[in-house]
């Protein structure tokens, strides 16, 4: 059987920065992560970066964009394959980085294993009720640009 390697503690010193080549690595590590992790559980990014990493903005940005590159081949597939990508994204979870505001007024990353099901609608969601804050702001700005003309006086 095989042997279950210990994470260890590394100092300051010994830690490195991580570079775009670590990312396939950090990829493959967010996977296992994110397989091992029931839907809707919310993470830190420390759960992603080996010990020997410390670099945070890779660590998302890699997460982001294994993300981005799931929804697209979901969504590519899903005209040619409705079906299957149905069942891709109701089976795959993926990791979701969202920014939370910390009561102390920080931007705080965290990461959110959900379904690809449930990051579409809820970013579907997201973009619905943007577009609908907008175009409610554009109609407001309308009608009152329409209010503020003065009405043409018709000569006698």
């Amino acid at each position: 059987m095989g042997e279950v390697k210990e994470r260890r503690s590394i100092a300051k010193a010994e830690a490195r920065r991580a570079s775009a080549g670590d990312m396939p690595y950090l990829a493959a590590l967010a996977a296992e992560v994110t397989q091992r992790r029931s839907g809707g559980e919310m993470l830190t990014l420390s759960h992603f970066k080996p010990d020997e990493v410390i670099s945070d903005q890779l660590v998302r940005r890699t997460l982001e964009t294994t993300l981005a590159y799931i929804t697209t081949y979901v969504s590519e597939l899903a005209r040619q394959d409705v079906e299957a990508a149905r069942y891709l994204s109701d089976h795959l979870s993926v990791p979701w980085v969202r920014v939370l505001e910390t009561r102390d007024g920080r931007m705080k990353p965290i990461v959110i294993v959900a379904s690809l099901s449930e990051y579409f609608r809820a970013t579907n969601a997201e973009l619905g009720e943007l577009a609908g804050t907008r175009s409610l702001r554009y109609v407001r700005e309308k009608s009152n640009s329409v209010r503020t003309q003065p009405k043409p006086v018709m000569p006698a």
